[in-house]
């Protein structure tokens, strides 16, 4: 296969870290840890025609559109501007609101997005939207669930997805049963959702969960993201393959795969083992750490004979949607492998396996505090502190320190940082359950990683100078500095403006960000005190009219105390960016 066809195609690669046999308090597993990293071509490479895919949306605008600090009803209908925007003429997408009146409530069918379908989808969004407070979301996403589900057989063939966007607090999802056989994700309005109810379905579902809206509220990279990886889908049905073979492989066995979410099996007592990696976007990397044990001391550098590992997929980037029906009776698979690669500490991909590891590690880590403070709201000052404690003594482990030079440990330096601070601001959990979801599925933004065949040819080409080896080893280098964090892939949250400037300026930012967010949480908290305010009902004995004016009067009073109480905050953030600038004006206010 020339370098050319493999760019265009899925690769697989294999490292064997073999001086990392031994159990730590970050390598909790025994054995010699094998990187398995999966890497689909990347959008430029990728063939500008794919499968089409389907698409439900469940829209989900329950409290007060129009109150806050942006329309949300506004907001929801540029997030579905963009979704439809971005969905080609053969994808189909259906519309299901939350809160629906009875003529369209079953209006759900799938329409292909051409001139027409698009008129049509605009509409239902424009249209169909009631600000209601009524139904149930669980009914919601069982009726989206259905419509992929009810598809004939050749067009289950299709990827389907679910995409939820919402601002409700419905938290009968914690408790209803979430058998969903799609993914589903979910996206809740900055500071108006129920963040525990997100997670879990997008936790159940393997799905993803983030935030609609970044602090200027403009769409956030968090869900432009997601879209773009939805409508990528270059390859389907991934399968990861490794096994133990040869006559040197007697005793050698697998001991266990970290594969997030991504489900794996290990069978045939240890010999074999396999990742369902389903579908990958273009561009996608999937790293998996798979363990192999006892293997002797003096058979290390034999493991390249003793394990098979590879991946086979259905190429989804060369199948159009005119020959897509006649691929689904007898579609052929496509298949890779990857030759081992021992590798070890000064190894510039032995730091690919330590990075992973010390990923990895970090999800443990999360995975731990959202189990013991995740239900608790008061205590997250207490998960801020062991969050920190905890990955302070990640960051000082060995393996940590081995990334470290290829700078593959700061872009999650940086998450954890971001994190704890989230969670010292009481701005509640929401980042931490965003990053979990997004981190087990690998759903991150990624560059071209140094494995790629563009790298593989610098190194190559340094290699054929008059540098010799010294040239090869500094094409390596650059190659993975360079790459670095985004070889890891990147964590997207709200999309908060990342503009230039000095040290103040970024300080300043962060002051307004902050203030930003106490005035947001308020309109927040008074949102949704209106929505649950409960109706007055006539008893019999009370006149209309007095029933009326009783109504009117409690919510008067309401709106009289969330507008003192916005106005507070506003004071006081006025009062916080006086100070930090240096200003020497009163800003105090007479009540």
């Amino acid at each position: 296969m020339s370098q050319a066809q493999a760019a265009n195609t899925v690769q697989v690669t294999a490292y064997a870290k073999v001086d990392a046999v031994h159990v730590d308090a970050v390598k909790q597993r025994p054995g010699v840890p094998v990187l398995v990293r999966v890497v689909a071509p990347p959008p430029a490479a990728a063939s500008s025609e794919r499968a089409p895919i389907d698409l439900v949306a469940v829209l989900d605008v329950s409290c007060c559109g129009g109150l806050g600090p942006v329309n949300r009803m506004d907001l929801l209908k540029k997030a579905m501007g963009f979704v439809i925007d971005k969905l080609g003429e053969h994808d189909r997408l259906a519309v299901v609101p939350v809160q629906a009146s009875a003529a369209i409530a079953e209006k759900h069918d799938l329409v292909e997005m051409n001139a027409e379908g698009r008129k049509e989808a605009t509409r239902m969004v424009q249209s169909s939207l009631t600000v209601t407070g009524e139904n149930k979301l669980s009914t919601a996403l069982k009726k989206a669930a259905t419509i992929l589900e009810g598809r004939k057989d050749h067009d289950k063939k299709r990827p389907g997805f679910i995409v939820l966007i919402s601002d409700g607090d419905d938290a009968s999802v914690l408790n209803d049963a979430m058998n969903l056989n799609c993914s589903v994700h979910a996206f809740g309005f900055r500071d108006a959702h129920n963040a525990r109810a997100m997670h879990r379905i997008a936790n159940t579902s393997a799905g993803t969960y983030g935030i609609l809206n970044d602090g200027h509220d403009g769409l956030a990279d968090a869900f432009v993201t997601s879209v773009g990886n939805i409508t990528s889908i270059v390859a389907v049905d991934a399968e990861v393959s490794v096994s133990c073979s040869g006559a040197e492989s007697t005793a050698a066995k697998l001991t266990a795969i970290e594969s997030g979410r991504f489900k794996h099996d290990i069978n045939g007592g240890g010999k074999r083992g396999t990742i369902q990696a389903g579908a990958l976007q273009a561009g996608a990397v999937r790293s998996f750490l798979v363990y192999v044990d006892n293997v002797g001391d003096d058979e290390l550098e034999h493991l390249p004979s003793m394990l098979t590992v590879g991946v086979q997929y259905e190429d989804r980037s060369t199948t159009t949607s005119q020959n897509a029906a006649e691929n689904q009776a007898g579609r052929e698979m496509a298949r890779r492998t990857a030759q081992v690669v021992v590798v070890r500490d000064g190894d510039e991909h032995s730091r690919l396996v330590a990075a992973e590891i010390v990923r990895v590690a970090a999800m443990r880590i999360v995975g731990e505090i959202i189990k013991n403070y995740g239900d608790n709201g008061r205590a997250l000052a207490g998960a801020a502190d062991e969050l920190h404690k905890q990955w302070s003594l990640l960051k000082k482990s060995e393996f940590a320190k081995e990334a470290a030079p290829a700078c593959f440990v700061s872009a999650l330096d940086a998450e954890m940082s971001e994190m704890e601070a989230t969670l010292r601001r009481s701005s509640g959990m929401s980042y931490m359950l965003s990053w979990q979801t997004c981190h087990s599925l690998q759903h991150l933004q990624h560059a071209r990683s140094s494995s790629s065949p563009s790298a593989t040819t610098s190194v190559a080409a340094a290699a054929k100078g008059n540098g010799g080896a010294s040239a090869v080893a500094a094409a390596a280098r650059q190659s993975f500095t360079a790459g670095g964090a985004a070889a890891m892939g990147k964590f997207v949250w709200s999309g908060a403006h990342h503009g230039g400037g000095g040290g103040g300026g970024e300080r300043k930012r962060k002051y307004q960000s902050s203030e930003m967010e106490m005035i947001e949480q308020r309109l927040a908290y008074w949102t949704k005190v209106k929505c649950e305010l409960p109706p007055m009902h006539h008893d019999g004995e009370c006149p209309d009219h007095m029933t009326t004016i009783f109504r009117d009067a409690s919510r008067d009073s309401i709106d009289r105390a969330m507008f003192h109480d916005v106005f507070l905050a506003v004071v006081h953030a006025t009062g916080r960016r006086s100070s930090k600038s240096g200003g020497g004006g009163d800003s105090s206010c007479g009540l």
